[in-house]
């Protein structure tokens, strides 16, 4: 979590630090700038930081032996400097200290345990015996207390690989905003097969269809003594060439290029960095095998040229294999529409999920994280002066904020007979006025009933309906597990999401529990002089925290910012569906070209005979627009597969209406359309005269 470190009057508010035990460093082995990892964590109060924080506080020096002062309570000293980590560690903490207070329960499992095994050790069969024995303390722990319970409320657990832990992270917690989602790398697996293979379909387009320019050739090398195998290896040969000196060029362009992407999609992509062999032999194997797959069609159609007709000019245009080309302009067209459509799809369910009723008001609510142990403390005691502002309606302290991850505590409710582990929410007499929360039935908390900051409670709707609490709610007993007295419900409040959309709606108690310790500070201002009033609130803020900057932010942009990832990966797609498009215009503009010209002369005696240009441009692009017409009927199932598998991930969703696969029907005819349309009015405007004496 955060925390104050102070070292010689500076103190600097470190939002990720984490809490690591003695034999830490030597089960996960990482790399040090300065000190050692065997023995950095050896005796008491030792403070490991990130080259990155070191660099902030103490510039370039080595800071080995120095003194930090973390909470303005504890003296670190630091005896090591971690190098920098790739950006797929789940190692992202800013510095490591010991274990200055940990949870006692084995009901509790906030801390992370690493298990280094045996060379020979079976980790499936270790699962069996772990689960068992850890069981076996949560079963005296929960007799202890006298909790009833039965097998299915003890979990099984899991052993999990690091180099598995990016990708594959589900039930792990401590992994941040550093967790990477195994559904975009599939994703974007899925884009750059396609644009290759789009690719390669232009280029077997273009090949076959420009063949006719390489007839004399291959009648010539025949007539000499040429086999077809000679001539098939000589066209597979120029092919992968090609493509080999095409992947060289890509390698240099994508290094290059990375910066600019990854500040257009907000990312922080390495491409070769220290892997630089085992980077370009398979990027070079897979041009090699491009080059093979997009090279074996065109160089057989070009070994079956017979010499006589060649030589005397009478190949023509290929004519039978026009369908195959046809199915190929279309099968790029598929592509394309598909990712049109999954496009519109992700901007609108992204839209939908920022303009959807959350059940509270985020707006003009500044959050203060707190800086120190009792600082949610002075703030209460000092609540009356921040009222006093002008502008402020409201001042709550808090465990969390919507959009903040809660924990789960277990719970007893009376004449219930199942394990209860609902989210849990400590605060005070204001939440729901500062947060825009609606009462069902009931009250809210108060700060002057004494029974409300010891077991009282308030939940909401999805806590009533899938406990089975009958009507009425108000005066159910309830207790936290372990407590000696129960407690009762005082209110319901309307279900409202404090989490994104991407996750259902929990069950949620609220308490006024004082302890654990309260992390924010909410305050709702109700001024149009935002700026003056937050001058304000810095004043009276250094009563608080003296010395120290107010740290804060509004709850509307921090809730917003749980979409960030989904923001790039539509940021990143909506590039690769222009790409993608980009590509099968190239194709379609060539084959457009290629049609214009093979058919000059009957355009010439068209428009002699009297047809007008809108007439011959119809003929030119009749046959590519239904082709197009043709990949949209393909594609739409793709489309809905795609869409609705990527749906799933969230659990309010939008529908998929069928006029967003109509738009994108008619925008693909329109790109396809102005694509052709170029080359098609240049063959209807040229003069008649000169197509007609072209040779």
């Amino acid at each position: 979590g955060r925390g104050l470190l102070e070292h010689r009057k500076n103190k600097l508010f470190v939002e990720n630090l984490a809490m690591i035990d003695s034999s830490f460093l030597q089960i996960i082995e990482v790399p040090f700038l300065y000190g050692n990892g065997l023995t950095a964590m050896n005796g008491p109060n030792k403070l490991i930081l990130s080259k990155a924080l070191s660099q902030k506080i103490f510039g370039g020096m080595n800071p080995i032996g120095e003194t930090i002062q973390f909470d303005g309570e504890t003296d670190l000293t630091v005896s090591g400097v971690l190098n920098d980590l790739p950006g797929n560690s789940h190692l992202f903490y800013d510095a490591y200290l010991p274990f200055l207070w940990t949870s006692p329960y084995w009901t509790g499992n906030n801390q992370a345990t690493y298990v280094k095994l045996q060379a020979s050790a079976d980790p499936r069969a270790l699962e069996q015996k772990i689960t068992p024995h850890i069981n076996e303390f949560i079963a005296q722990e929960y007799a202890s207390e006298n909790i009833p319970v039965s097998a299915d409320d003890f979990p099984t657990w899991k052993l999990q690989t690091l180099s598995s832990m990016h990708l594959d992270h589900k039930g792990f917690s401590h992994l941040g905003s550093n967790a990477g989602n195994p559904m975009f790398v599939k994703v974007f697996t899925w884009v750059a097969f396609l644009l290759l293979f789009i690719a390669g379909i232009n280029y077997i387009n273009l090949s076959t269809a420009l063949a006719t320019q390489r007839s004399k050739e291959v009648g010539i090398r025949k007539v000499s003594g040429a086999t077809k195998t000679q001539l098939v290896s000589q066209f597979l040969t120029e092919t992968v060439v090609k493509s080999l000196v095409a992947g060289t060029v890509a390698i240099l362009l994508a290094e290059l290029l990375l910066p600019t992407f990854n500040a257009i999609t907000e990312r922080q992509l390495v491409f070769l960095g220290g892997n630089l062999y085992w980077m370009l032999l398979p990027i070079l194997g897979v041009a090699f095998l491009i080059g093979l797959l997009s090279g074996i069609y065109p160089a057989f159609v070009l070994s079956t040229f017979e010499p006589i007709k060649t030589l005397k000019s009478e190949v023509g245009s290929i004519s039978g294999r026009q369908y195959f080309r046809k199915i190929l302009v279309a099968s790029q067209f598929v592509a394309s529409i598909a990712f049109i459509i999954v496009i519109i799809f992700i901007f609108r369910q992204i839209h939908f999920m920022q303009a959807q009723d959350l059940g509270f008001n985020t707006e003009q609510v500044v959050v203060i994280p707190s800086g120190l142990g009792n600082t949610c403390e002075k703030v209460d005691q000092l609540k009356s002066e921040f009222l006093s502002i002008p502008g402020v309606s409201s001042v709550i302290t808090t465990t969390g904020v919507p959009g903040a991850r809660l924990p789960d505590w277990e719970l007893t409710i009376e004449g219930g007979d199942g394990r209860y582990t609902p989210d849990v929410l400590f605060t005070g007499e204001g939440y729901d006025k500062t947060m825009g929360i609606q009462l069902k039935e009931g009250r809210f908390l108060k700060d002057n009933i004494i029974a409300d900051s010891v077991n009282n409670f308030v939940v909401n709707e999805t806590f009533i309906r899938k406990y089975g609490i009958e009507d009425p709610a108000i005066g159910k007993k309830i207790k936290f597990s372990g407590a000696e007295e129960f407690g009762q419900i005082v209110g319901v409040v309307k279900d409202f999401h404090y989490r994104n959309l991407s996750v259902p709606i929990n069950p949620l108690i609220i308490n006024a529990r004082p302890n654990p310790s309260r992390w924010y500070t909410a305050i709702k201002i109700t001024t149009t002089d935002i700026s003056g009033t937050l001058q304000s609130l810095e004043q009276q803020w250094q009563h608080i925290e003296p010395g120290l900057p107010m740290e804060y932010s509004f709850l509307d942009d921090d809730f917003n910012a749980q979409y960030a990832e989904h923001k790039r990966f539509a940021k990143s797609m909506l590039y690769a569906t222009l790409l993608t498009i980009f590509i099968a215009c190239l194709g379609l503009f060539g084959l457009a070209t290629f049609s214009a010209q093979k058919r000059k002369k009957e355009i010439g005696i068209r428009r002699v005979l009297g047809a007008t240009i809108s007439q011959v441009v119809l003929l030119l692009s009749k046959d590519f627009l239904l082709l197009v017409f043709i990949a949209f009927v393909i594609a739409t199932p793709f489309a809905w597969m795609a869409t609705s598998t990527w749906l799933t991930d969230f659990a309010y969703r939008i529908s998929m209406d069928w006029w967003v696969f109509a738009l994108a029907g008619l925008a693909a005819i329109v790109i396809a359309f102005a694509t052709i349309s170029f080359q098609s009015i240049r063959a209807a405007t040229s003069n008649p005269v000169d197509s007609l004496h072209t040779d």
